[in-house]
């Protein structure tokens, strides 16, 4: 009760069957549960990864495929709709579980999938990197603005308030890359 999204939305076969993400945040004892809630569209999704903010704000990075997310998570995005079947979706969402903060696509004309990973910077900007298979990603301020093999990866950082990506580009060379992990700190 009381969470963003409080029924199950799966409804396509993923390679693990229906599913959802799902996201729980627990006391810090670990004697019960804050909230609980859903993150999930109709498709197949799952959440790959989550970070914390320093007021314990949630990111998440999701796969998303075939359905369809609740719009007003996405009014001021960078990204509003997905641009293939397989996207990555980026999330912020209220330490109490209560709404979704703001939310972008995050993709191109073929797929995003895999591992995917997310990092919260002190001034509360998501960095996020995933592979990608897509050559029409959103490059900004790039390092490298061209697919170099049949995938990539990509990194992209996106402002505090979801509304723009501070920069976009792809890693890699001519054969495939793909993604792990990203593990981020930041001391300032």
């Amino acid at each position: 009760p009381g969470a963003f999204q409080t029924t199950f939305q799966g409804g396509t076969d993923g390679i693990y069957g229906v599913q959802d993400g799902f996201v729980c945040k627990l006391k810090p004892d670990g004697t019960s549960v804050v909230f609980c809630s859903y993150f999930g569209s109709g498709g197949y999704d799952y959440v790959a990864d989550l970070a914390l903010d320093q007021n314990s704000d949630i990111y998440v990075i999701a796969q998303s495929g075939g359905g369809t997310y609740p719009p007003s998570w996405f009014t001021s995005s960078f990204q509003q709709t997905p641009e293939g079947k397989e996207d990555a979706v980026i999330a912020k969402i209220a330490n109490d579980g209560s709404k979704v903060l703001w939310a972008g696509y995050l993709g191109g004309g073929l797929d995003e999938k895999g591992n995917m990973s997310i990092a919260v910077t002190a001034l509360k900007e998501a960095t996020v990197l995933l592979s990608t298979k897509s050559s029409n990603m959103p490059v900004v301020a790039s390092y490298d603005s061209t697919l170099g093999g049949s995938s990539d990866m990509y990194v992209a950082r996106v402002a505090a308030n979801g509304t723009s990506l501070m920069y976009g580009t792809y890693l890699g060379g001519s054969s495939d890359e793909g993604v792990t992990s990203l593990f981020y700190t930041e001391t300032n």
